[in-house]
């Protein structure tokens, strides 16, 4: 199951990188930030609402905060950086994002498995 949320998530963000590369310098990042965040509390909400599990641990609102204010700042980082430069070269470097949770990884001493090395090729 994670391998397939992997993967979706994958594509998901190859479509947005690609959508976000093609319209470059028409539309402002901000207002895209505005309008995907809008979406993700709209999705978030009903999902919560109709599986009645609507949940705000209260050991995760910091973390939760910091990982947001990052994905903030990353996302209107990474829409500048599509409208300075070329749709490949910027994809491509932010492709490496991955890179962090899997440094991660390696730093606790969690193994890879054969398919964990294939995924990350």
């Amino acid at each position: 199951m994670s391998v397939s949320l992997a993967i979706a998530s994958a594509v998901l963000f190859g479509v947005w990188k690609f959508g976000i590369g093609q319209y470059r310098g028409r539309v402002s990042p901000y207002a895209i930030v505005l309008v995907t965040s809008l979406v993700g509390i709209a999705f978030y909400l009903v999902s919560s609402w109709r599986t009645d599990a609507m949940l705000f641990a209260p050991k995760d609102v910091l973390p939760g905060t910091v990982a947001g204010i990052c994905a903030l700042i990353a996302s209107v980082v990474m829409l500048k950086a599509f409208q300075r430069g070329k749709l490949g070269v910027v994809a491509g470097i932010g492709a490496s994002s991955g890179l962090v949770p899997l440094a991660y990884s390696l730093l606790i001493g969690e193994e890879l498995s054969p398919s964990d090395v294939v995924g990350i090729v």
